[in-house]
């Protein structure tokens, strides 16, 4: 899982991020600092994680997400469900879980959110 190695030299080190942020897309995130978002220093709030292209969804180590507070995210339903039960699973805190629909193709892009999943409400939500 990209962004995995990091977090968990974190976990070894007894710390952790406020945070994770899990991306369920297909698609690698096109972000070219994301090395910057991902570095295992001591002031670390928000790390970020995705899983590679082609790694099954149902074989994913999550066991660095213990104790979590993490957010998923993703515009296919089934993949968003997917980690989202993988995360809830290996204990995590909190799991939020949003499945975005894109709004917009030419020259601005928004995300709206179709369906909303939180732990900590135990709500399980279609907007």
């Amino acid at each position: 899982m990209r962004g995995a190695a990091n977090l968990i030299e974190m976990r070894k080190r007894r710390k952790a991020p406020a945070m994770i942020f899990l991306d369920a897309d297909k698609e690698r995130l096109p972000f070219p600092d994301w090395e910057l978002h991902n570095v295992a220093g001591e002031r670390t709030n928000i790390m970020h994680l995705q899983p590679e292209p082609g790694e099954s969804l149902g074989r994913l180590d999550l066991r660095c997400l213990v104790g979590m507070v993490v957010v998923i995210s993703g515009k296919d339903a089934a993949r968003v469900h997917a980690v989202r039960d993988a995360a809830i699973a290996a204990k995590a805190k909190r799991v939020i879980a949003t499945v975005q629909q894109q709004v917009g193709h030419d020259e601005w892009v928004a995300f709206k959110t179709i369906e909303y999943t939180d732990t900590a409400e135990k709500r399980w939500l279609n907007c």
